[in-house]
């Protein structure tokens, strides 16, 4: 310690920065140690945990009666209502669908003039109703 004393501020730094190393290392062996402690304590704690279970006599627990057919009358209700709710659900949409596409074919113009016969005769009549009007 009379070392230190009479020592240069480099010499004091690197002293207390071996004593700073060396403390980490002692509290590092601590701190493995308690590890180490606590997990053998914490399997003997399981070890006793399962032996006093094990010891233990289970009673068998009785089941309640409980009515399966109506409840089994209750899921197929229950499948079926929404199996008819999913088959109006896929009627309404298929509706709404065929509505879409009729309002479509209503307002293709160029299909309507497609669709119409081109032949001399029907020509001739739309000109007429055409000059008529």
């Amino acid at each position: 310690m009379d070392n230190i004393v009479d020592s240069t501020l480099e010499e004091k730094c690197e002293y207390l920065m071996n004593v700073v190393v060396e403390s980490r290392k002692q509290f590092g062996k601590m701190c493995v140690d308690y590890g180490q402690k606590t997990s053998l304590l914490e399997n003997k704690m399981l070890k006793l945990q399962l032996t006093n279970i094990s010891n233990c006599r289970i009673k068998a627990k009785k089941t309640p009666a409980i009515n399966t057919d109506d409840m089994k009358k209750e899921l197929d209700e229950f499948e079926n209502e929404i199996l008819s709710t999913q088959k109006f659900e896929a009627m309404r949409r298929r509706v709404a669908d065929l509505q879409r596409v009729v309002l479509q074919l209503k307002n293709d113009t160029i299909g309507q003039t497609f669709r119409k016969q081109i032949t001399t005769d029907a020509l001739l009549a739309e000109a007429k109703r055409d000059h008529n009007k």
